[in-house]
């Protein structure tokens, strides 16, 4: 054909061979590895390093000799330099054009882009906007690589959660679910997916509302029947209304000043009446004074104690002789009086 190399090695008229380059080697297209000056990546997948012989640093061309090198990357002694225009026409029916999803790490977010590749390598990327059927598999997979624990629990849903599972636990025959975190992880889909919709980043995850998303899972007839069979509050004899905990183990926990029961002998219940309250007695400072599910023991047995140590510390609280007939407070001794006087 009347060509010649030139003293690099390279054939004289790169450019009216290209075509045949590409069409006889395509997996020898090579691309220059971002930030890098030699390194080139080829469209097999395979690594090579450009031979310091080769005067062309361009950033795409055609390996057309190339060895296995000393290490994992070849050794590219001869290098032919093609334009993506000539790619593109010579070997359209083997560009494939596809949409990449990822994830973020830097960012916390899910993203998207539409790329022109042949084999390894990526010719030409373009962000775009991932929709909600994309982004949701990336989104439930951080939530399980990072667990369930990492949401943004408020202690209302932990709460719920723990109602919920004193509830399965105590009456079984009224078909309360399982929401555990176990459950939770195994389904994340079926309880957490629906409020992902229009979410794209953790950032966005962590403002879901877990308390919405488990009373949704629970169903409208058991959510209406929690607040009366574990309800979150008890009314004590003070007149104060005091919260549960059911996120101890031993729970429910109902925490009040000892003074805020008087007159109070049988231990509150829930479930039903399955479960007596764990009742921690405080001190006028909230300090434990006594812990207990039988409160009618307490005023027998423990009261007298009590009262024997903690009347000489905390004078100005009432400690009756008569816990049974005296009036709930949670206030100080002036502090009622007053209250009663101006009644």
């Amino acid at each position: 054909m009347g060509l010649h190399a030139s003293s690099s090695g390279a054939l004289a008229d790169d450019a009216l061979m290209a075509p045949l380059y590409l069409a006889a080697w395509p997996d020898r297209i090579a691309q220059r590895r971002a930030g890098e000056q030699d390194r080139y990546l080829m469209a097999s997948g395979r690594g090579a390093l450009l031979s310091p012989a080769c005067a062309s640093r361009a950033g795409l061309g055609v390996a057309l000799q190339v060895d296995g090198g000393s290490g994992a990357e070849g050794v590219i002694h001869q290098f032919a330099v093609v334009s993506q225009e000539q790619l593109r026409e010579t070997l359209s029916q083997q560009l494939l054009r596809q949409r990449q999803l990822g994830w973020d790490e830097s960012g916390g977010r899910v993203v998207a882009a539409e790329q022109e590749r042949i084999g390894a390598l990526v010719l030409a990327s373009r962000q775009v906007a991932a929709s909600d059927a994309e982004a949701l598999p990336l989104l439930l997979e951080q939530v399980a690589r990072r667990g369930v624990a990492s949401l943004n629990w408020s202690g209302a849903a932990r709460q719920l959660q723990g109602r919920v599972a004193l509830c399965a636990r105590l009456l079984p025959e009224e078909g309360w679910p399982d929401l555990s975190d176990q459950w939770l992880a195994v389904h994340l889909a079926e309880w957490l997916g629906p409020l992902l919709a229009g979410l794209r980043s953790w950032q966005d995850v962590q403002k879901v509302d877990l308390q919405q998303a488990l009373q949704q899972t629970l169903g409208w007839r058991l959510a209406q029947a929690l607040d009366t069979v574990a309800p979150t509050q008890l009314q004590v004899p003070s007149g104060r209304r005091a919260a549960l905990d059911y996120t101890v183990d031993e729970g429910p926990v109902l925490a009040v000043k000892l003074q805020e029961l008087f007159g109070l002998a049988t231990s509150p219940t829930v479930c039903r009446g399955r479960l007596a309250v764990l009742v921690h007695l405080l001190s006028p400072a909230g300090r434990p004074v006594a812990v207990t599910r039988d409160l009618q023991g307490f005023w027998q047995r423990g009261y007298p104690e009590v009262r024997k140590e903690l009347r000489g510390r905390y004078p100005k609280h009432p400690w009756p002789d008569d816990p049974w007939n005296a009036p709930a407070t949670h206030r100080t001794k002036q502090a009622f009086a007053r209250s009663e006087g101006g009644n």
